[in-house]
């Protein structure tokens, strides 16, 4: 190869990855953050459930939404409201899941779902039973709860909170 067609190549991979960082530069620009963060409390296999199936609920109703962390599983509402703020979300959707033990009658498992704005300060909350009958498993109740709160959810979607992307 000669000299010139050397430097011609050097200089043709150039351009060509200049253009390359500037594309990926715009593509990061127009990909905006998602404005809602979740996260959320309960027993790891259980909590998963239900924040899998809000995400999917939200994200099908043009919410742009992401978990806050590696699973959303946030043991303390005020560190995911710190972590949050540091993501530049506008709210956090905070889902804390209380299931019925084996054989605790008493007990009302619930699902409740809160909105909070970047300062922490509570905009709205929702709150899902199993409904009548006694505890079954634990996926059913779960299954239940979230029947229950989905319709309080889908008009909440558009609202303070929960805005449409």
């Amino acid at each position: 190869m000669s000299i010139v067609s050397r430097d011609f190549c050097c200089r043709f991979l150039g351009a060509l990855w200049v253009v390359g960082i500037q594309l990926a530069a715009v593509g990061l620009a127009q990909t905006a953050a998602p404005k809602v963060q979740i996260a959320g409390t309960g027993a790891v296999e259980n909590i998963n459930l239900a924040i899998d199936e809000i995400v999917g609920q939200l994200r099908d109703g043009g919410v742009s939404v992401a978990l806050l962390g590696s699973d959303g599983n946030f043991k303390n509402r005020t560190a995911a409201l710190e972590k949050m703020s540091s993501t530049g979300a506008e709210s956090l959707i905070y889902i804390t899941l209380d299931l019925m033990a084996k054989g605790q009658l008493i007990h009302k498992p619930k699902l409740i779902v809160q909105c909070f704005d970047s300062q922490g300060k509570i905009l709205w909350a929702e709150e899902g039973g199993i409904g009548t009958g006694f505890g079954g498993s634990e996926a059913g109740q779960i299954k239940r709860m979230l029947k229950s709160i989905q319709p309080k959810l889908a008009r909440r979607i558009g609202q303070p909170g929960l805005p449409k992307s």
